[in-house]
């Protein structure tokens, strides 16, 4: 004998009660029809329509001759329509084989791409930037200046600052980038997702994401390369300063290297993490410390690879 028994639910009007209940279900199944066709829609709006949409731009800012504009907008497409690899392409052409040896270098090496006053006599012009090519990601290079080209501090004022609101990134993307590289070079540099990393030592955030041409590397992204096994003697993580960047007031060792900016912030919001002439991560300096040098980063087209 069963210790509970189900009670029998008697309705009072169960051609009522039927219908009630029938009429629930329509609502939650037109409610579940109407989340899964919300669902639907919205990755048509983000996947299809909106990239639909940004592409037809692109390819109209190309056809009206603002090349510059139709790059940026095919390289923030991504994958979409193979936009991006469409754009380095594009970018390549319009340089032409000055840059073919792009297509063959591989992590380890340098280039030389831009010029950019080094040796503390502008009456004879600036000078090549020597890159080291720290990885190829596809039909783009990812390039870390070899030398401590300026000296600059990484924020005007000790306040609260992160990489996306910062003065250094606004001078990275507006003088320098102006200054070091002539139009056709300016178009084989791609914009890139700059990931706002946050300091997992100290726990303070890295802020928002940006998308740079030029931007600087992070204490992950240090670390990572260390951690290949290559050596600092290949990648030269340690760096020597130019004549500019002494003269305009960078700090040297005795052995003459120098400590230079990344992006990734210190042990406050008002810090940033440094690295240091050793080629060592130094956790923490003011965000407006005199001395620091900068030793910028970018992505650089290549077209195909051919190695």
């Amino acid at each position: 004998m069963a210790l509970f028994k189900r009670k029998k639910v008697v309705h009072l009007d169960p051609e009522g009660y039927a219908k009630k209940v029938r009429r629930i279900r329509i609502i939650v199944i037109a409610l579940l029809a109407g989340i899964l066709v919300g669902l639907g829609a919205s990755y048509l709006i983000r996947k299809v329509i909106i990239p639909g949409r940004e592409y037809s731009e692109a390819e109209a800012a190309l056809n009206a001759g603002n090349i510059a504009e139709g790059i940026e907008r095919l390289t923030l497409l991504g994958d979409y329509k193979d936009a991006a690899k469409r754009a380095a392409d594009i970018a390549y052409e319009r340089c032409g084989s000055d840059y073919d040896v792009l297509k063959t270098l591989e992590p380890g090496q340098k280039v030389q791409f831009g010029r950019y006053e080094q040796d503390g006599n502008p009456n004879n012009g600036p000078e090549p930037i020597v890159w080291w090519v720290m990885m190829r990601s596809d039909n783009r290079l990812y390039l870390l200046a070899e030398s401590v080209l300026d000296h600059r501090s990484y924020n005007s004022s000790a306040s609260a600052t992160t990489w996306a609101e910062c003065q250094m990134r606004s001078w990275l993307n507006g003088e320098f980038i102006n200054e070091a590289f002539t139009e056709n070079e300016r178009l084989l540099i791609a914009r890139s997702t700059v990931k706002a990393e946050s300091n997992t030592i100290s726990g303070i955030k890295g802020g928002a994401d940006t998308v740079d041409r030029l931007f600087l590397m992070s204490l992950e992204e240090l670390m990572r390369i260390a951690r290949t096994g290559i050596g600092i003697n290949v990648f030269g993580m340690y760096a020597y300063p130019t004549k500019r960047a002494l003269a305009n007031g960078v700090e040297t060792a005795d052995y003459g290297t120098a400590s230079w900016w990344l992006r990734t912030p210190g042990l406050s919001q008002n810090s940033v993490t440094v690295c240091d002439p050793k080629g060592e991560p130094i956790y923490s300096k003011r965000a407006n410390y005199e001395g620091i040098g900068v030793r910028p980063c970018l992505w650089l087209f290549t077209g195909e690879n051919e190695g």
